[in-house]
């Protein structure tokens, strides 16, 4: 887990808890507060993306709470990240960002008819 505070070598804030297991496995996720869920879906920043709503007493929608980097699958992850990402990087970005995808593993793959077929919607639910 990543602390709160000052993160990288650019000496970036991040103002966030990062979550992984050293085995590389998922894990689930469980909100901070009773909510509800507002939007899941691909960020093109962020990844795999759910905001939570959260009311406070009778007023609705007091807060917030965003949870980024959820994985959907490696493959499936990477994927997104060539097919959704990559087509809106302009042309400074997208040479910088195949390059990092590369050197992650993250390989553009073409996927067959079936392996289409068996892909997960990504579902999106705005209120």
């Amino acid at each position: 887990m990543s602390k709160n505070g000052w993160r990288y070598s650019s000496g970036d804030w991040h103002h966030a808890l990062d979550y992984s297991r050293k085995d590389g496995k998922t894990f689930q996720v469980c909100a901070a507060a009773p909510g509800k869920v507002v939007y899941f879906g691909w960020d093109n920043w962020s990844g795999g993306t759910m905001v939570v709503s959260h009311d406070v007493g009778r007023q609705k929608d007091v807060y917030r709470t965003i949870y980024m980097h959820l994985r959907n699958g490696a493959d499936n992850d990477c994927e997104s990240a060539w097919t959704k990402t990559v087509p809106g990087l302009n042309a400074e970005q997208k040479p910088v960002y195949k390059d990092y995808l590369a050197d992650t593993g993250c390989r553009r793959r073409s996927l067959t008819a079936h392996q289409m077929s068996r892909r997960a919607p990504i579902r999106r639910k705005l209120s």
